[in-house]
């Protein structure tokens, strides 16, 4: 996981840099080279006693950051379960007062989205919805999400395969990541050329 990189340079004076890549982030260290030539690059006590701190704070920090990816792609999936199996509760576990949807041209807050569903399931429909190609962007105690959204349609006439292109805008409270926004546009069928021959 962490690999020292080690860039050679010529001259008298030049800084020479030396880099640590830590779980795809390089941080990268300077050293000088002597009169006469390169010479390699010394730590001293004082900076060999603050590498480890600076290491173990980068891999944290790093591994903290794929920890709240996963938790904002968990909570959109969240609410594809919960609307799946009609469970009120757990769709209202992970979106935020005033949650809102943009879908099929129509705005729905929490309580009409899950109506909605809940009408389309008495109807016969069933949906599948995954959460696939995630792009998560995280600042602070706000985060936005795109994504594809790959699933289905089962109703009498069988399984329509379906995908959307979604994004949704979420906020740090409580310690949990929580819903504010969702958009949803479906995309059309791919349409079969009719060519005159």
């Amino acid at each position: 996981m962490i690999e020292a990189i080690r860039e050679q340079s010529s001259g008298v004076n030049e800084r020479q840099p030396i880099g640590l890549s830590i779980a795809g982030m390089t941080v990268f260290l300077t050293g000088r080279h002597g009169r006469a030539g390169a010479r390699p690059y010394r730590l001293t006590a004082r900076k060999k006693a603050g590498l480890p701190i600076t290491i173990m704070t980068l891999l944290v920090v790093n591994m903290n950051a794929e920890t709240q990816e996963q938790e904002i792609i968990d909570a959109v999936s969240t609410v594809f379960a919960a609307a799946a199996t009609d469970d009120t509760a757990k769709f209202d576990s992970v979106i935020a007062p005033g949650f809102y949807i943009f879908d099929g041209g129509l705005r729905f807050n929490g309580d009409s989205i899950m109506a909605f569903i809940k009408a389309q399931h008495a109807a016969g429909k069933h949906y599948e919805w995954n959460v696939t190609e995630p792009d998560v962007h995280i600042s602070g105690d706000t985060a936005w999400i795109a994504y594809v959204n790959k699933g289905s349609i089962t109703d009498a006439s069988g399984i329509t395969q379906l995908t959307w292109l979604e994004s949704a805008f979420l906020q740090k409270q409580a310690g949990s990541w929580k819903i504010v926004f969702v958009h949803s546009t479906r995309v059309p069928p791919k349409q079969t050329e009719n060519r005159a021959q």
